[in-house]
């Protein structure tokens, strides 16, 4: 029955093996599609209106040009290769949970993650007690 299967022939052990299927594709040295739009929005919310200054300070339709565009090139070429060092041998999203944590221990933000020292309770006592004792207290602790 097996030799009339169609994928009967595929050898399961030679598959190559899938790495990361849940994660976002890098697409731009070392940012994947999100962290690179993220990257180029605020490169270009800082560079444009620095290139605006620059512009009422030396009237130069070509500067202003120069500096919008120019600017947030090489800012989001600088940010990926330093995000590539920052993500490298690091498990996923890394950085984010490093931002979160510095929030949290700052104040600005809740923390979401375990980040105190300590040991666990279950909140019930170790010792044994005797059966006889629990007949039908069942809410004494």
């Amino acid at each position: 029955m097996s030799e009339n299967h169609p994928l009967s022939d595929i050898d399961v052990h030679a598959a190559p093996e899938i790495d990361r299927v849940n994660v976002e594709p890098v697409i731009l040295l070392g940012l994947s599609n999100s962290e690179a739009l993220w990257v180029i929005g605020l490169a270009f919310a800082i560079w444009v209106p620095v290139a605006g200054l620059v512009m009422l300070l030396k009237p130069s339709l070509p500067l202003f040009i120069l500096l919008a565009t120019v600017g947030p090139l090489a800012s989001v070429w600088l940010v990926a290769k330093k995000m590539a060092v920052v993500k490298r041998n690091r498990p996923d999203l890394y950085y984010v949970h490093a931002m979160r944590q510095w929030a949290s221990k700052k104040g600005l933000r809740r923390s979401r993650y375990i980040t105190h020292v300590g040991e666990w309770d279950v909140g019930r006592r170790l010792e044994s007690r005797d059966v006889s004792d629990r007949r039908f207290n069942f809410f004494r602790r």
